[in-house]
């Protein structure tokens, strides 16, 4: 499945601010396990809590090692990643009288039938020389039969 520039934006995005979240708690959770280490008296319980902070501190180097690596794959994948071409210009009307092709029989027949019109059938479609200027100001709703 080929996935889109901004999908990948998204996972790319949402993953970094988990992995910096848990990289800042983590470094929170040093920072606090080592405080409380350095205040205890209990031997037992500070060596607990030196080995926390230090487990935390190297959890949280960890994370910020993945999300480099996170990172810089997203921005050699992204690099890599070509914008596809745009699409070349066709004109539709042109190409459609290209496949469209009148044989003489057919032509002859319409020019007939142009030829035999007549003009007062399109005298809807024309507008009247009393009417270019457009309408009089006396002329408010009257209508022509």
């Amino acid at each position: 499945m080929k996935e889109s520039r901004l999908l990948r934006s998204v996972d790319f995005a949402i993953l970094a601010i988990v992995l910096v979240g848990a990289g800042v708690a983590l470094g929170a959770l040093s920072y606090i396990t080592a405080s409380f280490a350095a205040t205890e008296t209990n031997p037992a319980t500070r060596r607990f809590l030196a080995r926390l902070a230090w487990m935390s501190l190297s959890l949280a180097l960890l994370l910020m090692v993945v999300l480099a690596w996170v990172w810089i794959r997203h921005v050699r994948v992204r690099r890599a990643l070509k914008m596809p071409e745009p699409t070349p210009y066709v004109d539709a009307w042109e190409l459609a009288g290209k496949r469209f092709k009148l044989s003489p029989q057919q032509r002859e027949a319409g020019e007939r039938e142009l030829a035999e019109l007549d003009d007062e059938e399109f005298r809807g479609w024309q507008q009247d020389e009393e009417d270019k200027d457009g309408p009089d100001p006396g002329d408010e709703g009257e209508k022509k039969p």
